[in-house]
């Protein structure tokens, strides 16, 4: 199945966005080892951000999510972010996000949001960083997929 890709348009509620997540935003276990969860500074927008930046998993159409991950990194770098081997992919399904966004009686809405260098590039819209509990909430229960940079194929640390 062909997916419709405009920009602006919203991304169905059944897929995937990932967000990168620098190492001071991960929360690792007592040896400094593996991650065991992130911390909620993580979906903080920044001054004058208008959404959450982050990337759409199923835009690249592949079976297999290491490859499109492994996509994803290469988009990001293109965009001159430093990904580093020490970070994470955190993976949201886009239904959970906007549940919590309605528990918490905000309208979330996840959007298309490409640029030339980042194809998959999409944003999160009306995340609140006065509602705590939101964003508790978003790096404990719609994130809960992490995957270590080092991790990924093309990756390697």
């Amino acid at each position: 199945m062909t997916i419709t890709k405009k920009n602006r348009e919203l991304i169905d509620d059944s897929h995937n966005v990932v967000r990168y997540l620098k190492p001071k935003f991960l929360i690792r276990d007592d040896f400094d080892i593996n991650i065991i969860g992130i911390h909620s500074q993580a979906f903080e927008l920044r001054p004058n951000e208008e959404f959450l930046s982050l990337n759409w998993l199923e835009y690249f159409e592949l079976p297999n999510k290491k490859d499109a991950l492994n996509l994803i990194i290469n988009d990001l770098k293109a965009s001159n972010l430093p990904v580093g081997s020490k970070g994470a992919l955190a993976i949201a399904n886009i239904s959970k996000i906007k549940s919590i966004g309605k528990d918490r009686k905000t309208k979330i809405r996840v959007e298309y949001r490409p640029n030339n260098l980042n194809k998959s590039h999409s944003g999160v819209f009306n995340i609140q960083n006065e509602d705590l509990e939101m964003l508790d909430l978003l790096s404990r229960e719609a994130f809960s997929e992490i995957v270590p940079i080092d991790k990924l194929a093309s990756n390697p640390t």
